[in-house]
């Protein structure tokens, strides 16, 4: 191609120097309609032979971006995807023919396509994606989209995969924990195993999560993976296992909290503080205000239905009203106390790192005000 362009261009050199020695010749080829016609299509002609391949990747991409938008050019797209992906194959470029299938696929979704996915998979040994791919196919088969005879084929070798894999009986302390293995989140399996039983590998890399139970059931490929435990609250756990084909292993991964700072371990005893007092403060407001209800209804058989009471009446009403001021004045307090106090105590010790920083501060004041007295929580952040 470029001995081509050296020769189109030595060759407009040539004309460029007889124009310019015969200078008629310029006007008399351009003279006319016909002229003009030749003049533009040996313009045309230099350009193309300079720059092969501009014009048509420019109607290539015109016309690729048609077919995308247009169903027919979709289907014909995705039948070019598959079609070089089997051939990629058959050269045993598997990653490359992986690729291809899957661009095949999100342009026309086919059973035979996600077969022949899996057929990819199981060629790169990822064995936990290639099952998926498999009993993906099948199901697509399922719905009325035949996969010409390759059942059978489809069947025969999930079973051979997990014959192949390694199975992993996991018990995890705490049962909320959330883990990943080799850096990705476990899936739920969809090949009808044990219920609770999660797959390895199949999804995207990406944070943890929880597994449906303390104790749970893991297919893994097999080989050498690094299994990641982590809650807040508590020291992050790696594990190496390696896992045998075929074989079952079972342990335990248990989390220990994490070692609380200083400060997070001061918050922690002054939030329980503040939570016992307010405790102290409703076990007390409870008592009162029982005692006024008890006196109130001693009371009332002092007193007759105009509402006269006789000298004990009225004595047991004071007291009965007294009962209830302590009663409001305690219970309330306490009960803001109590929730305020937990919920600091449980913050520093689920996430003592909110508590980094310097010494924290926390008062409680005796307030008395036109209205009664009451207790002040303060706190310095």
């Amino acid at each position: 191609m470029r001995s081509a362009q050296r020769g189109v261009l030595a060759l407009l050199r040539r004309a460029l120097s007889r124009a310019v020695r015969r200078p008629s010749l310029l006007p008399r080829l351009a003279a006319g309609p016909r002229g003009l016609k030749r003049l533009w299509g040996a313009c045309c002609g230099v350009l193309l032979a300079v720059t092969p391949g501009a014009l048509p990747s420019a109607a290539a991409q015109t016309a690729s971006t048609a077919q995308t938008n247009d169903p027919r050019g979709r289907l014909a797209s995705a039948r070019d995807e598959f079609e070089r992906g089997f051939h990629l194959a058959y050269e045993g470029r598997w990653a490359a023919a992986l690729a291809a299938y899957e661009r095949s696929e999100r342009l026309h979704p086919h059973p035979l396509t996600t077969y022949n996915i899996a057929l990819c998979e199981q060629a790169l040994r990822r064995n936990t994606r290639a099952r998926r791919a498999f009993l993906r196919a099948l199901t697509e088969s399922r719905r009325g989209i035949p996969m010409r005879g390759k059942e059978a084929d489809a069947w025969m070798r999930v079973g051979a995969i997990e014959r192949e894999l390694g199975r992993l009986r996991l018990t995890i302390e705490p049962a909320d924990a959330v883990i990943r293995i080799d850096g990705r989140p476990l899936e739920g399996d969809v090949g009808g195993g044990a219920q609770g039983t999660l797959v390895a590998g199949t999804l995207p890399a990406g944070p943890g999560r929880p597994p449906p139970a303390a104790r749970f059931e893991v297919l893994l490929d097999a080989g050498r993976h690094e299994i990641e435990l982590s809650r807040p609250g508590f020291v992050s756990r790696r594990v190496p296992w390696s896992a045998a084909a075929g074989a079952t292993g079972a342990f335990t991964l248990t989390l220990a909290p994490a070692p609380r700072s200083e400060r997070a371990q001061r918050m922690f005893y002054a939030g329980a503080s503040v939570a016992g007092l307010g405790a102290l403060g409703l076990i007390t407001g409870t008592f009162f205000g029982a005692r006024a209800l008890v006196l109130k209804g001693e009371a009332s058989k002092h007193c007759n239905s105009k509402s006269k009471c006789d000298a004990d009446g009225v004595d047991t009403y004071h007291e009965s009203q007294a009962s209830a001021d302590i009663a409001t004045a305690t219970f309330f307090p306490g009960l803001v106390l109590a929730g305020a106090g937990t919920g600091v105590a449980l913050a520093a010790d689920r996430f003592p790192s909110l508590w980094a920083g310097s010494s924290p501060e926390v008062r409680v004041t005796a307030v008395v005000g036109q209205n009664g007295s009451f207790l002040a929580l303060a706190h310095a952040w």
